[in-house]
């Protein structure tokens, strides 16, 4: 009886399907407002479950974060968009849907350890506290660098649970960024490696 209780309990965890949530990065042309010389990257999330909370931690050598003079903010502010254009490409975080986000701290899972949001570092965790926030290419964060900015990023995000925030994505890894373009590079280089392995796997069938 001890044995049909586990199967069963193992059949029903098995059924449960786990919350489907990726992170992908797009680039957004800039050029008509900021002209050459910046990158708009954009952090986009495609979840089946409400995110609730999200760190990014961006780490420069050279270059720098574009930020707005004066307006430079954490947030989106798209009513001001139309006066300031260069808002729409400023760095800043988001719920989704360009909405104002609460603000916790540094983004201390991916080994940040101050809060700082301006034009040489940006170490950030922000909450989101609206409802029925899933979709695809979610806007969860916007950040643009100079073209010649080198360093390292890294990201995650959290559901919203009833009662705790489990994590429902965490890259491990920390990403590149390359002239201003934030590559998920140990991503890029692992597919690379299985890809070789492949071959070489069907080379030695042959």
């Amino acid at each position: 009886m001890r044995y049909v209780a586990c199967l069963i309990i193992l059949a029903a965890v098995a059924s449960v399907a786990p919350a489907a949530i990726s992170m992908s990065i797009a680039e957004t042309d800039n050029s008509a407002v900021l002209g050459a010389g910046y990158v708009t990257n954009d952090i986009l999330v495609t979840t089946d479950v409400d995110w609730s909370q999200s760190q990014v931690l961006v780490t420069l050598t050279a270059g720098s974060v574009y930020q707005t003079p004066t307006f430079g903010a954490k947030n989106p502010q798209p009513a001001w968009w139309g006066a300031v254009p260069a808002l729409q490409y400023d760095s800043w975080v988001t719920d989704g849907s360009l909405g104002t986000c609460s603000y916790a701290g540094a983004a201390g899972n991916l080994g940040g350890d101050t809060e700082q949001w301006d034009t040489t570092h940006l170490d950030l965790c922000w909450f989101n506290t609206a409802s029925g926030n899933t979709g695809t290419d979610l806007l969860n964060a916007r950040i643009t660098l100079s073209d010649d900015a080198q360093g390292t990023w890294a990201y995650c995000v959290w559901d919203a649970g009833d009662e705790t925030i489990d994590l429902i994505y965490m890259d491990n890894d920390v990403y590149k960024v390359v002239d201003g373009h934030m590559i998920p590079e140990p991503a890029t280089m692992a597919m690379l490696m299985l890809g070789g392995l492949g071959v070489l796997a069907r080379r030695r069938r042959s």
